[in-house]
């Protein structure tokens, strides 16, 4: 498995590149792309998948009537930098990159290593506007930090980053206002004028085992990366009972909320419920019926307690890397699990093997949020949100391990079977 998570790891530069990938697996597994601007043709037995934006749907019916639905939730875009729409421009002799903060990533990770860029751009192509995946790995970018003899307290006090002002990429330190980003953008990949893009910067180090236990391991975008590989693995390794349905759901634009239009505050899933009801004239209250008879999965990676700074956790529920899957809780429901659906899951790990762990905050430590709730709250199926643990989230380079991926990927097949 080691090998498969780290090119997912290393291949997933951007949300587009992660949805191009899941796309690919899905073709190789005979499912069929349906365009969401047509009305929908499903059969009984057929696998299909939906793209809208950097998300991903995939569904796999079953012979008959689906009288129950499993479905599990994740995202695929990663805290970093998005180039502003003008990125280039020039201080003296040096070329520089605007970007803007996407998501909430430890910005002082992102001092001092070298980027690559990776998204999407989109220009007119004979009068229809056409877009194109692109991976500038060949000309890395930068941004220096200031040396500590110019900020005597930096170790004490922090780096102080001023967002808009010090997080400027160096492309070159003598081209000055010559150089322009889109435009050598357009020269390298033979585009015509570059009209708009969605572009990202990405770490150019690849994932590696780290430490003397081969099991952990560092890498860009474990977040949540790590649980789109898993998601996507045990998905297309599980074999639904006769009369269930499966979807997968690779949502993006968690990272900055969800609340848009391919975001799992969207309508979408529903959406893609309903017309499979019309499309197999299923009776008009079928989604109804779904949404109180079962519960899906949100997947989404977790705190490890910290070795250095035990303090900042309930120790009551210590989590530790390679201990397991990890079930998520919060009493203000910025986790989405219920205790009749931590019961279920527990059930099922107990039956099946899979170690699990339980993570909640402190009180004084206000915890974070995954999809689950958005999704529950737009669509009125429950979820539960869990995950596999790790450390350093939300930096430009994390920490987990492969054997509670592996336990997360079975427990993902075991729901979906």
């Amino acid at each position: 498995m080691k090998d498969a998570l780290f090119r997912f790891l290393d291949e997933g530069k951007s949300p587009w590149h992660v949805a191009d990938k899941i796309k690919k697996a899905l073709t190789a597994e005979n499912y069929i792309p349906l365009n969401l601007a047509d009305s929908f043709t499903v059969s009984y037995g057929g696998r299909y998948f939906v793209e809208k934006g950097g998300t991903v749907i995939a569904f796999k019916l079953p012979e008959k009537e689906p009288a129950r639905l499993l479905f599990a939730a994740c995202h695929v875009d990663s805290p970093t930098l998005k180039l502003k729409p003008k990125p280039s421009f020039s201080k003296g002799s040096n070329a520089l990159i605007a970007a803007e903060i996407y998501g909430s990533p430890v910005l002082s990770s992102f001092l001092n290593r070298e980027f690559g860029v990776a998204g999407k751009v989109y220009y007119d192509q004979d009068g229809i506007i056409t877009s194109k995946l692109i991976d500038l790995s060949d000309y890395p970018l930068i941004i220096p930090h200031l040396a500590i003899h110019l900020d005597r307290e930096c170790n004490e006090k922090g780096f102080g980053l001023n967002p808009e002002n010090h997080l400027y990429l160096l492309a070159s330190a003598s081209l000055g206002d010559q150089f322009n980003l889109l435009e050598s953008i357009s020269k390298i990949f033979s585009l015509p004028p570059i009209l708009s893009h969605d572009l990202v910067i990405y770490p150019l180090e690849r994932a590696r085992l780290i430490g003397f236990d081969h099991d952990l391991f560092a890498s860009a975008r474990i977040d949540n990366l790590g649980s789109a590989f898993s998601l996507l693995t045990g998905f297309t390794k599980g074999v639904p009972e006769s009369e269930s349905l499966g979807m997968a759901i690779f949502w993006n634009h968690e990272e900055i909320g969800s609340e848009t239009a391919e975001g799992a505050g969207s309508t979408l899933f529903v959406e893609i419920l309903e017309r499979i009801r019309l499309s197999l004239s299923l009776s008009s209250d079928w989604v109804s019926r779904l949404r109180h008879s079962t519960f899906g999965l949100s997947i989404d990676e977790a705190h490890a307690t910290h070795p250095n700074f035990p303090e900042k956790h309930d120790m009551r529920h210590g989590v530790r890397l390679g201990g397991g899957v990890v079930i998520k809780y919060n009493a203000k429901m910025r986790y989405a699990t219920s205790g009749n659906l931590a019961a279920h899951i527990k059930r099922m790990c107990l039956t099946s093997g899979i170690p699990f762990q339980e993570f909640v905050s402190r009180n004084d430590i206000p915890c974070g949020s995954t999809i689950g709730p958005v999704q529950a709250a737009a669509s009125g199926f429950e979820l539960i949100d869990l995950g596999c643990p790790q450390l350093s989230m939300h930096g430009a380079r994390e920490v987990g391990s492969l054997i509670d991926h592996a336990h997360l990927v079975n427990l993902v097949s075991r729901y979906f079977s």
